[in-house]
């Protein structure tokens, strides 16, 4: 559960019937301590801090490693992703390839904030840049 002052990453699929993984994996064992699901075209909203206290061993930093209908895609994302930008969208681009594009907050977006979503919502579409993120 989610304190209501927490900064709020909403992660969003655009890959149609296809489900998103995101596995968290402590290295160098490869265990993996939790997973975040997207089913198809949905979005869901985590934490941002969420996976940061995950790394309090230096020897073991933390990877959020990306699976698509259950195969290894080969990408990764970093804690911090999920601090930087507010909002994480999972897509493909015309030639079919995938990308993980991130849209930044500004210290004007409320909404990012959990309880304060009501007052203007966590509308990002067409108002940022997409950078490209991910390993």
């Amino acid at each position: 559960m989610m304190a209501p002052w927490n900064r709020v990453t909403v992660i969003e699929s655009r890959l149609g019937d296809v489900t998103a993984q995101l596995i968290v994996i402590a290295h160098p064992t490869d265990n993996f301590q939790e997973t975040i699901t997207i089913t198809s075209d949905k979005k869901i909203e985590v934490s941002a801090t969420r996976f940061n206290f995950a790394d309090y061993n230096p020897g073991r930093p933390v990877t959020i490693k990306l699976f698509i209908d259950g195969a290894d895609t080969g990408k990764f994302l970093k804690p911090r992703d999920f601090t930087t930008y507010a909002k994480i969208l999972i897509d493909k681009d015309a030639d079919g390839n995938l990308k993980i594009k991130g849209i930044k907050a500004r210290w004007t977006d409320f909404g990012r904030i959990k309880g304060f979503g009501i007052f203007g919502g966590r509308k990002y579409a067409g108002k940022r840049e997409e950078f490209p993120i991910g390993i």
